[in-house]
């Protein structure tokens, strides 16, 4: 392994597609409370003692709480460098709604999910690029079938998982400001970081 390849470790999820956001969206308010929880000074097993206690999400079931700990803890720490840790909770600090916040947890969210990076980097840049930003769950399945040929696993899931998945993953990029809609999306790339 390459030193650029190394300190790509923990950034990008390469492997097979997955199908871990189909019960969990975007969860950026429960991402704020944890990495203001770590900027306050408890460490990770703190806060992942205080998500499961109850004492830092509303949520009423520990199982709710755990599998939105596991999910936010495979997208932001897990494998994560110092820096990038630091930076979120320094960021954190402006609230959920901020949009330098809200950018960072993108990033990530589609760094550490295959099926989502590929949606972003093929899907939704080449319709921007022929200029129509209508994004539908259609999109999210056509590529999931691409995707099938080559990723046996694909074949498996029923239909109410690749529906919900598809419907997660729109809603997540909405909620980031990527799209814009409530039944019909549309990309909205002025809102990304630098525009």
């Amino acid at each position: 392994m390459t030193k650029a390849q190394t300190n790509l470790k923990g950034f990008r999820d390469t492997g097979c597609y997955s199908a871990r956001n189909s019960s969990k969206g975007s969860l950026i308010d429960e991402a704020r409370r944890i990495f203001e929880a770590l900027n306050n000074g408890m460490d990770v097993i703190d806060v992942r003692n205080a998500v499961y206690r109850g004492s830092l999400f509303g949520q009423s079931a520990r199982t709710t709480r755990r599998r939105i700990w596991e999910s936010l803890h495979v997208r932001y720490i897990l494998d994560k460098p110092e820096w990038v840790i630091k930076e979120l909770q320094k960021v954190s600090l402006k609230g959920s709604q901020n949009r330098d916040f809200k950018s960072l947890l993108y990033i990530h969210y589609v760094l550490r999910d295959s099926l989502t990076y590929d949606f972003v980097t093929e899907i939704i840049w080449q319709k921007w690029r022929n200029n129509n930003l209508s994004i539908s769950k259609k999109d999210v399945i056509f590529l999931l079938d691409k995707a099938s040929e080559s990723q046996s696993q694909i074949n498996r899931w029923a239909d109410v998982t690749r529906q919900t998945l598809a419907t997660k993953i729109l809603s997540s990029l909405r909620d980031f400001g990527l799209l814009e809609g409530i039944q019909e999306k549309t990309a909205v790339l002025h809102n990304l970081p630098g525009k």
